[in-house]
């Protein structure tokens, strides 16, 4: 009884420390700050500065997979000190950046690389640690990044509008790596490395019907795995083309920067309650229902920013649009343990988490590019809500796969 007690007492001291962790991770849905500020000093496109954006997530994209193996092989700690080390580096060299190049090369690789081995390190480690209310355990964690982009949007244009862009890289990359160095410490890969029982009780009923853990050679090869690839795919594309050009919207929209600022960071807290409140309907009805259900509201909420260009209208979109999309964004780790069991649980994290970084590569170049040729941001948006309905046929369809490929994997009821 000692053991479950301090067991489960030391699993949410990992939640915080993926908290603080998740939270640093924001800085990819902050870079919409940034972008007027440049767009004015250098005088670039749209298309231009998004690029900024998109190498970073390319980077990310190309870095995630093997921190998802190096997560499984080393531990989140080993991977949590690395990220702290190149975050924060790359943030102060970026505030020194004089060109085009250097944007590139300090925000775009050795930001895309730092921030690569947050995610694949932190959820695999809660997933080993919580059975019973992983999905509670998962929301909470993620909600870091709500907060992050509640607190620092409006933080970060202040520092922007009263000093300089610089300055707000700068104290940025300072807060990053502090806050991941504490998560370091903090974070346990397993139970068994503190001596613990493994929590009892309340496993994801797809995960407990696993006869055997199935590694990532396997994985790739069902169809279940592609549907869910894609699913997150569209998703993110969605998202990011969105939350990149919300706010040069606004402003655009003659909305003043500061409350452009807010409704970025009001997607943030919006996403941090839908995240928990997903976790929680997650844990007592599933993730399937939860998942799909968040796509599509996410979806419907798109055409109400275009309804009119108001404070009304955008701090309406952003409160039902990020109360979705915080739903569905917790879901990557848990619908891969339920579908491929915890073992390989990194490695596997590790290939479908390059969806986040392809959609924020691609999705805001994309969107940037249909803003420059149109002239207005009515196609971009509504192309994004299309991804998000597709999003949820995919999820539907790899629901209905699985198992069918490899059923020597899953017990009778499965097959």
């Amino acid at each position: 009884m000692d053991l479950m007690i301090r067991h489960q007492y030391y699993g949410w001291i990992i939640v915080i420390a993926g908290f603080l962790a998740l939270f640093v991770e924001s800085i990819l849905y902050l870079y919409g700050v940034f972008i007027t500020p440049l767009l004015m000093d250098f005088g670039w496109s749209h298309t231009i500065v998004s690029s900024i954006y998109a190498t970073a997530m390319a980077v990310y994209t190309l870095a995630v997979i093997p921190m998802g193996w190096l997560n499984d092989r080393y531990g989140p700690k080993t991977l949590l000190g690395i990220g702290a080390l190149l975050t924060g580096l790359g943030l102060l060299l970026s505030s020194a950046a004089s060109t085009l190049w250097h944007l590139y090369c300090t925000f775009g690789v050795v930001v895309g690389i730092g921030l690569s081995p947050i995610y694949v390190s932190i959820m695999p480690t809660l997933i080993k640690w919580f059975t019973k209310r992983r999905g509670l355990a998962v929301g909470i964690a993620s909600s870091g990044i709500g907060f992050g982009q509640f607190i620092m949007a409006p933080v970060l244009t202040y520092i922007i509008n009263s000093y300089h862009w610089r300055l707000a890289f700068t104290i940025t990359g300072l807060i990053s790596a502090t806050l991941l160095l504490i998560a370091a410490l903090m974070v346990e890969e397993n139970p068994e490395k503190l001596k613990l029982s493994s929590q009892a009780g309340g496993g994801d009923n797809l995960a407990s019907s696993l006869k055997s853990p199935i590694p990532l050679s396997v994985a790739i090869k069902t169809c279940a795995f592609w549907m869910i690839y894609l699913c997150f795919t569209f998703a993110c594309f969605a998202l990011f083309m969105v939350l990149v050009h919300i706010m040069p919207y606004a402003v655009d929209s003659g909305i003043p920067s500061l409350q452009a600022s807010i409704s970025l960071g009001l997607i943030g807290v919006i996403g941090t309650i839908g995240k928990v409140v997903a976790g929680i309907i997650a844990d007592k009805i599933g993730i399937s229902f939860t998942l799909i259900f968040c796509c599509i509201g996410d979806a419907m909420a798109i055409p109400i920013l275009l309804l009119a260009g108001n404070v009304q209208a955008i701090f309406l979109f952003t409160a039902l649009f990020g109360l979705f999309y915080g739903g569905w964004m917790i879901m990557y780790a848990p619908v891969l343990a339920e579908f491929f069991g915890t073992t390989h649980l990194g490695s596997i994290l590790g290939v479908v988490a390059t969806t986040f970084g392809m959609g924020g590569a691609i999705g805001p170049v994309i969107a940037g590019y249909i803003i420059d040729l149109t002239g207005n941001y009515l196609s971009a948006f509504l192309l994004g809500a299309l991804m998000f309905v597709a999003a949820a046929i995919f999820y539907a369809s790899a629901y209905k796969l699985k198992g069918k490929r490899f059923p020597r994997f899953y017990s009778q009821g499965e097959r």
